[in-house]
């Protein structure tokens, strides 16, 4: 490990003692490639006596040969300055016993008040899990649009990358527990030829093996993204239609040279488990609803404080298309089964949110 400079101590001190900050730095992100508590690994490298001694060591050197003699120029006299009234030399220099014993204890305490949090996330995620599961199996019939060729061709001839597609099924259970009119979110990523036009393909990412296979299930039609209770995948919009509603919001606020950045951002979402603790914060687990928010990172999204966690719900995504300022705008609307005039969608919308 280098010698911590002076901003990286005052940092990983701040941030491992902001439960929130380091609890969110600490999470893993496997399409990012970040492996879980790598801020803690860190931190305690960096208050570990070995690390001390190797600063220490190079202090040394320098109060014996790196001091400029006098005369000093007036960057000498700055350099001086700034390593004599850092962070770090106080760090290394000044720490007394009591210190050591008084930041050991903290780290052991940091970690037992993130294990007990971890407890009771792993404790609600598994009832929920359970609930969900269960609950998820339930449904009355077929939704409306179901295996519909006439709007699954219609939605063919409208979508665009990055479209979210919103829905509503009535005749699952699961659908009675979710707040709001909606239930259930997922992106439209495109299709293969719009993806390759816009030079996605080229992209470094898809030198590895798990994305090349992201790529060929595009090629074969899988471009609806969405989080299921069996995580984050790519699914065909036959699939997805077994449904009663649906809207469709189109993202306006973003320039055309972001599109591409925005959607590696979307296919770094595939494989994620899902966030049955409904947690919008966390970035390796990641509940319906959440993707929007990780993927559309330049919304100022609403949420929710609901057991001193913060949740996202479809309805809170549909709210960023009902003004005509937002950052999304509303292309198509079906509701209970049937297409909805341009004219009344936008109009009934509203009405559907209000009276969720």
């Amino acid at each position: 490990m280098p010698p911590p400079s002076p901003s990286t101590t005052t940092t990983c001190r701040c941030a491992a003692s902001w439960r929130t900050t380091g609890s969110l730095v600490n999470d893993p992100d496997v399409g990012y490639g970040i492996e879980e508590d790598e801020l803690r690994q860190f931190v305690e490298g960096l208050y570990s006596d070995q690390t001390r001694a190797r600063v220490r060591a190079l202090l040394d050197w320098y109060e014996t040969n790196g001091a400029a003699p006098d005369p000093e120029t007036k960057d000498e006299l700055f350099l001086r300055s700034a390593i004599e009234s850092s962070v770090s030399y106080r760090w290394a220099r000044e720490i007394s016993l009591d210190e050591k014993v008084r930041q050991r204890a903290e780290l052991a305490r940091q970690r037992f008040v993130d294990a007990l949090d971890e407890l009771g996330k792993t404790t609600v995620g598994t009832l929920s899990k359970i609930f969900g599961n269960g609950v998820g199996l339930i449904e009355t019939r077929k939704g409306k649009l179901w295996q519909c060729e006439e709007v699954e061709r219609h939605l063919l001839e409208v979508l665009q990358p990055l479209d979210i597609l919103l829905e509503k099924t009535p005749f699952r259970l699961t659908d009675r527990f979710i707040p709001g009119h909606f239930g259930h979110v997922a992106v439209w990523m495109g299709t293969y030829e719009e993806l390759e036009r816009l030079g996605l393909w080229n992209h470094e990412i898809f030198d590895e093996s798990r994305y090349q296979v992201y790529r060929d299930l595009v090629r074969d039609g899988h471009s609806v993204l969405e989080a299921l209770r069996t995580g984050v995948e790519l699914n065909t919009l036959a699939e997805f239609l077994n449904v009663d509603d649906l809207a469709v919001l189109r993202p306006v606020y973003l320039d055309e040279e972001e599109i591409p950045e925005t959607l590696i951002r979307a296919f770094r979402q595939v494989g994620k488990a899902y966030d049955f603790n409904f947690e919008v914060e966390t970035t390796d687990t990641i509940v319906c609803s959440e993707l929007p928010y990780h993927v559309y990172t330049g919304v100022d999204w609403q949420t929710d404080e609901q057991l001193g966690r913060f949740t996202i719900s479809p309805d809170h995504v549909a709210a960023e298309a009902l003004t005509e300022s937002g950052p999304f705008e509303l292309v198509l609307l079906y509701h209970d089964g049937r297409l909805i005039d341009a004219a009344e969608d936008l109009s009934l919308m509203r009405r559907l949110s209000k009276q969720a």
